[in-house]
């Protein structure tokens, strides 16, 4: 018989007026690190992707929260790229937000016989309702698309040839889209993507 892992509850900060600690689990929330676990087999976090996603630009610095949870109201989208410096992985992260959507994925460059290519390990989209709810719309697993990133916005993936396409997953169950905002979670939060001693921060 399986063991279900045991849930961990992390907490939460009143760092940001618009995000308080006490939101429904259904808004995003800034975690306390010091209460933040990983997920191991043996124990399993009550943490979203969004709360991952303001978690980390609250860290990066509170400017950087306060440009994406304004970018509704300003011209253009709020964009952010982080990548390693210190030549530990080649992995890097895509946030985007264009009005009350959010894109966020790890992703790589990779150069094959189709030309130059982001290879996305796993890509999410979610929405913000007014009143603060933010909902997974879809998530996606091993997908390619060319190096422009109104491309990658827009969804238009490209096929990397039957090798590397044979990973692909476009059309995922519903507990498959979960796993992958975990795993994207989890991925932001092991990794501190917010400390800028081992990552670039470009926000365009």
């Amino acid at each position: 018989m399986e063991t279900i892992p045991e849930l961990h509850e992390v907490e939460f900060l009143n760092g940001y007026e618009e995000l308080p600690a006490t939101a429904p689990v259904d808004h995003a929330r800034i975690i306390h690190l010091p209460t933040f676990m990983p997920a191991d087999g043996e124990f399993r976090s009550n943490i979203k992707l969004q709360d991952a996603i303001v978690t980390m630009l609250y860290n990066i610095s509170p400017t950087t929260l306060e440009a994406f949870m304004n970018a509704p109201t300003v011209p253009g989208s709020f964009r952010l790229v982080q990548e390693n410096t210190d030549g530990s992985s080649d992995d890097k992260l895509l946030l985007i937000r264009k009005s009350d959507y959010v894109m966020v994925g790890r992703f790589r460059e990779l150069s094959i016989p189709a030309g130059e290519v982001y290879e996305f390990d796993h890509l999410a989209r979610l929405s913000i309702a007014n009143d603060g709810r933010w909902k997974l719309l879809h998530a996606v697993y091993r997908t390619y698309f060319r190096r422009d990133w109104d491309l990658v916005w827009s969804g238009f993936s490209v096929s990397a040839g039957e090798e590397l396409d044979r990973d692909t997953i476009l059309e995922p169950k519903e507990e498959e889209r979960m796993a992958y905002g975990v795993n994207l979670a989890e991925h932001m939060m092991v990794n501190k993507l917010w400390d800028a001693s081992h990552s670039i921060t470009i926000i365009e």
